[in-house]
């Protein structure tokens, strides 16, 4: 045998031994990852492979992504081992990766400092009573009080026992879990919590007399449902043992009656049942508890933020409840909080949360109450596990900015006795901890970059009071607030542009302040100038001074080197363009363009018209500056006779993670669906006739939720006044529909006018296509009369369902992005009638 021939062989033999590394579990230990400073970070990791050992790495990174540390290890196979490593020396948020031979997984930790005492503003809700761990770690966090919620728990079935049915739920492990743990830890707040939900088709275990009342045509819920739902306050409220004085009554009525898929069929039934429901609640417990207080919660900021007037179903329900509340509760939101979907941004907390709750004290005073409101959720959801979203990423970053700004604005409302966090441990898409999995599918958690940034604002913000006018705005989107402890004043601030980048702000110090960041960690400035380099996450400026003197040294700081407005050009009617222009500054501005001169007040938006520039750019001169603006020239040009337009993957398909080549066997890549529409008009209508290919069909939605499943949705702004949110305010789209054909018949649905509309609309099912056919009124549109010349904003998307079993739609074909991933009419396209 020849050299050759023997290198060879050995080849064949060492290959047959050689076998892939797996990195199989890889977890913090203590609590689900939180440590305190003086505590050693401790980790668990388990390594499949032929050899008895093997070597590699953990390098640790900062909240920055700097390399802090790498460990080198030399370790045993298939047993769990125990990593030990150094203390970082600073608090924050870090990201571990192993490495192994060609396996890699990546874990984290927080490190933040012991708090003596816990503020009870701050509740978790409802999180795992099955994990003593879950607890220690909230608690380490700083969340001083919890919410023991008996909202999914119906123990009503027909022919009860009443005394068989007490001692059931007397017995039942979910009381017996609440009473233990209560017992368990004196330490904590608690705030009670009784869902006034009933049931949705989506579950089996409706009991049959509620659908045979319904079927009949009877109010659905009888006599028997509310005693047994005032025998489980009366059971919860004894294992309480005095220790709560607060309970909440919690439904999103302004939601649950437009659900087609509540059990009452929503509607006046629902609503109904709330009223009923919640005032037998608050006779109960003022009968066990004269003195506790009682919390209406029967809004999801629907009621305010979208019906007009604001807060007129919770009017209404508050003038039918004779009294019997004593405070308001909110889930406060304002808009998108998901990043599920393919969605890649989250409303901001400044696009209306605090004038959200300012109102709902008005509006609780105006009931003889004294304005107390509370915040019973503010939820968030991360991107889907499948997307594999980076730990430390820029997505994750803006959750744990959001979170942070939340807790801040929110605690700068006076009145508010607590704001309710939730995060269910359990679930995969929540925003304090990611799920991992060892080997045999045991759940652990490893935090995210938000538990980092809840832990230091709750830190720095526990026991803190607003002073009188707590908020401050300044230049380019950035927010103050002052808040008054232990004789200092805390300032926290950031710049909110989801654009991201960084503002400075040059402030002279009156004295020696603490500048806290978002990890935890104080930087003593001294008296004098310094420059704050603002992004969109908080800061927080510790000084000992007089409130009125931060004020004063906040608002006469200047911004350093910064533009002084922004604007852009779209098409408008008839050989016009809009300029869309916003002064960032406080101060006036004057813009000239040609022979045109703008002027703009502070932090003013305006739109003016001008011809339309044949440039890609429109310079202006503001002060003795230039600016150069971009000019959108991209037009469709629709003619009465028709248009046609051609969606097709994977260029028109969103989001963009449906086209990668690993979703193709899950059936939801992008690839089977393309729509050929074609748009045409008349005096009375805008047409509109597509032909989508879609291999399967799957629609069982109704009114709002039509666009969970395969339908078309479109969105038009009149007069191509389409801009980008951060700048023109929250986003508004004028006219918003869907039209689908589901299981129950064709349907359009309004989402501006919260209403089914009777637009001639035909759609069919042949094959693979679905065939659209729908005549919209141009009243109904805002664009007033059909011209030639007419300009308007237009986005059609076409929503693709593959899956059984799921929430919504996986992917879309859309003519942009702008209905899709979050609401930005400034992505729609410009139609100009021919």
């Amino acid at each position: 045998m020849n050299m050759k021939q023997l290198t060879a062989a050995l080849g064949i033999l060492t290959a047959g031994v050689i076998s892939a590394i797996e990195i199989s579990t890889f977890y913090p230990m203590g609590k689900m990852g939180i440590f305190f400073p003086e505590e050693t970070p401790e980790f668990q990791i388990k390594l499949k492979d032929a050899a008895p050992t093997v070597s590699g790495t953990v390098t640790v990174r900062n909240s920055a992504g700097k390399i802090i540390d790498t460990v080198k290890l030399n370790l045993p196979t298939g047993k769990l081992n125990k990593i030990e490593l150094a203390k970082p020396g600073k608090n924050g948020f870090f990201e571990l990766e192993a490495k192994f031979g060609g396996a890699s997984a990546v874990a984290s930790m927080v490190i933040t400092p012991r708090m003596q005492k816990l503020d009870p503003f701050f509740l978790i809700h409802p999180f795992h009573w099955n994990n003593p761990d879950s607890f220690a770690a909230v608690k380490r966090l700083g969340f001083g009080g919890l919410k023991v919620n008996a909202s999914s728990y119906k123990p009503y079935k027909e022919n009860y026992d009443p005394e068989a049915m007490r001692k059931e739920i007397r017995e039942s492990p979910y009381l017996t879990r609440i009473e233990s743990f209560m017992d368990e830890n004196p330490d904590l707040h608690y705030v009670g919590a009784f869902g006034l939900d009933t049931y949705t088709d989506k579950g089996g275990n409706v009991p049959s007399v509620i659908l045979r009342r319904r079927d009949a045509g009877y109010y659905c819920y009888p006599k028997e449902f509310y005693d047994c739902f005032i025998i489980l306050i009366e059971e919860l409220h004894r294992v309480s043992k005095g220790r709560i004085k607060c309970w909440v009554l919690s439904q999103e009525i302004d939601s649950a009656i437009h659900d087609p898929k509540r059990i009452s069929g929503g509607g006046p039934v629902e609503l109904a049942h709330h009223l009923v429901a919640a005032k037998l609640a608050y006779n109960t417990l003022k009968r066990l508890d004269p003195d506790c207080r009682v919390v209406l919660m029967s809004s999801s900021g629907r009621d305010y933020h979208t019906n007009k007037p604001p807060f007129v179903l919770t009017r209404f329900l508050l003038s039918h409840l004779d009294g019997k509340f004593d405070a308001i509760g909110l889930d406060a939101y304002n808009g998108n909080y998901s990043l599920r979907g393919g969605r890649t941004q989250i409303e901001p907390p400044e696009n209306g949360l605090r004038q959200h709750l300012l109102d709902a004290k008005v509006l609780c005073r105006e009931f003889g109450k004294d304005g107390t409101v509370t915040v019973e959720e503010r939820q968030k959801f991360v991107p889907e596990a499948a997307k594999k979203t980076p730990i430390n990423g820029a997505i994750m970053k803006q959750v744990a900015a959001i979170e942070s700004r939340d807790l801040i604005i929110i605690k700068s409302v006076t009145g508010i006795p607590h704001y309710s966090y939730l995060d269910y441990s359990f679930r995969t898409d929540q925003t304090l901890w990611r799920a991992v999995f060892d080997e045999k599918k045991t759940w652990f958690r490893t935090p995210f970059p938000a538990a980092a940034s809840v832990a230091t604002t709750i830190r720095t913000l526990s026991f803190a009071k607003p002073v009188r006018r707590p908020e401050i705005t300044l230049s380019y989107l950035v927010y103050a607030y002052l808040f008054q402890k232990d004789g200092k004043i805390i300032l926290p601030i950031w710049h909110a542009d989801t654009k991201g980048g960084t503002v400075q702000y040059e402030i002279v110090l009156p004295s020696q302040a603490v500048l806290r960041d978002i990890d935890g960690n104080d930087t003593v400035l001294p008296a004098g100038k310094t420059v704050l380099k603002l992004t969109n996450t908080p800061q927080f400026l510790l000084l000992s001074e007089s409130a009125g003197r931060v004020r004063r040294m906040i608002q006469t700081g200047k911004f350093i080197n910064m533009q002084k407005i922004k604007g852009y050009v779209r098409p408008g009617s008839n050989g016009q363009a809009n300029l869309f222009l916003v002064n960032l500054l406080n101060t006036p501005q004057t813009v000239q363009t040609g022979n045109l001169s703008i002027t703009l007040k502070g932090m003013e938006k305006k739109v003016v018209s001008i011809p339309m520039p044949e440039s890609k750019t429109l310079t202006v001169t503001v002060g003795k500056d230039q600016q150069k603006l971009p000019v959108n020239h991209d037009v469709i040009r629709l003619k009465q006779s028709g248009t046609s337009v051609k969606l097709a993957s994977p260029g028109d398909v969103y989001p963009r993670s449906a086209s990668i080549p690993e979703n193709n066997f899950l059936l939801f890549d992008g690839k089977d669906i393309e729509a050929d529409i074609k748009f045409s008009w008349n005096a009375k209508a805008l047409v509109i006739d597509a032909k989508v290919r879609d291999r399967k069909h799957m629609n069982s939605y109704q009114g709002h939720n039509l666009w969970r499943g395969d339908s078309l949705q479109l969105g038009i702004v009149p007069e191509n006044q389409a801009w980008i949110p951060e700048y023109a305010g929250k986003s508004q789209i004028p006219f918003n529909i869907s039209a689908a054909l589901t299981d129950n018949g064709v349907f359009v649905y309004d989402y501006v006018k919260h209403t089914l509309q009777r637009w001639p609309c035909k759609i069919t099912r042949s094959g693979i296509y679905t065939t659209y056919h729908l005549e919209i009124p141009w009243t109904e549109t805002r664009i007033g009369k059909p011209v030639k010349g007419k300009a308007f904003a237009m986005c059609p998307v076409f929503f693709d369902l593959n899956r059984s079993g799921v929430m919504k739609s996986d992917l879309c074909v859309a003519l942009t992005e702008g209905l899709t991933g979050g609401q930005d009419p400034s992505k729609f396209k410009t139609f100009i009638l021919e």
